[in-house]
């Protein structure tokens, strides 16, 4: 979806009405655009006109990817991994698990080479954390900083337990 205020970190109520509307009429996942910031990822339950409840997906936006933006939080993106299970013979979709690789787009100075580099923020504190001499602790503590707001920006990730173990299952039946 294109939708959103530009450089607006909440979703406003024009998107929530159209992502109840979306999932209610059979969307599981939708991928927000247009504000050039991040904003969150949640699973939203609506009841359709039939009277039954249908849960979906929504990431409001996914930020910007790759830009020259230097505006707060326009440097910030996410890969989202998105775990889907379908049910071979209801055909119903479920969302199984919803995570997201924080990332920062690092822009150099003007003539230096690989002027901008994409960041994974979660391999640079890895590999820092580890004793890896990758990153200096500058880039570590703006690595640390960055992913503090994409998860503040974004929301926790999203996973579906299953009701119990296979075999509490099998004993309800």
């Amino acid at each position: 979806m294109h939708w959103g205020v530009e450089y607006q970190t909440t979703e406003n109520a024009e998107q929530d009405r159209l992502a109840k509307f979306l999932i209610e009429n059979d969307v599981d996942i939708i991928l927000g655009s247009h504000p050039h910031v991040l904003q969150p990822m949640k699973m939203l339950e609506v009841e359709t006109e039939e009277g039954e409840m249908k849960e979906g997906l929504v990431i409001f936006s996914q930020g910007n990817f790759f830009s020259n933006q230097r505006d707060v939080n326009t440097r910030n993106t996410a890969i989202f991994n998105i775990e889907v299970k379908k049910d071979g013979q209801t055909g119903d979709v479920r969302i199984e698990k919803a995570t997201y690789v924080p990332l920062y787009m690092y822009i150099k100075e003007p003539g230096a080479e690989n002027r901008y580099q994409l960041l994974d923020l979660n391999e640079i504190i890895r590999s820092y954390e580890s004793g890896e001499d990758i990153w200096s602790e500058a880039m570590y503590q703006l690595a640390l900083k960055e992913k503090e707001r994409c998860v503040r920006l974004i929301g926790p990730e999203i996973t579906h337990k299953e009701e119990g173990s296979i075999m509490e299952r099998l004993l309800k039946k």
